[in-house]
């Protein structure tokens, strides 16, 4: 990623910072504001889909894959981040590289983050841990929904062989 200029990064950071608070707080999976339809299918009871075609539950079956299309989008879009901030942690990391020292990495990314003088690293290391943390989120909630898509389409498949 080249030599890191701090003050150069500190504002980019600033920025980067800034997007990133505002991208956890508008694309929170829980905040996601589903449309009427998504909302209906992912709380469809047991009787509501008994009583429903094998059309009408593979139409169902496909806004939810399309939802999870969705989703996906969001969590690749995570991953890149958190995969940035593990690249720009691990050249902070390599340059306080002290070779007569040794320690697990975690510890000494950790050391380098909390460092007082480096507020490059604390930043990148929250939003890491942002991230991080989007990203288990999101990968739970695309298994979920194309698990629904699924057994969905498994259900219209009965239905069209009765």
């Amino acid at each position: 990623m080249g030599d890191y200029n701090q003050e150069l990064d500190l504002a980019v950071m600033d920025k980067f910072a800034e997007y990133v608070d505002a991208y956890t707080e508008a694309c929170n999976i829980e905040t996601i504001k589903f449309d009427d339809d998504i909302a209906e299918i992912m709380t469809a009871n047991r009787e509501t889909l008994k009583e429903m075609s094998a059309n009408d539950l593979n139409a169902w079956a496909v806004r939810l894959i399309s939802f999870a299309f969705y989703v996906q989008s969001e969590l690749n879009n995570a991953t890149t981040k958190r995969d940035w901030c593990n690249e720009v942690m691990n050249h902070l990391v390599a340059k306080h590289y002290d070779h007569e020292a040794f320690m697990k990495y975690e510890v000494r990314r950790k050391m380098c983050a909390l460092e007082v003088n480096n507020t490059l690293g604390t930043r990148v290391e929250k939003i890491h841990t942002y991230m991080q943390a989007r990203v288990t989120l999101l990968t739970d909630k695309v298994g979920d929904v194309r698990k629904m898509a699924d057994t969905l389409n498994q259900m219209a498949k009965r239905k069209d062989y009765s």
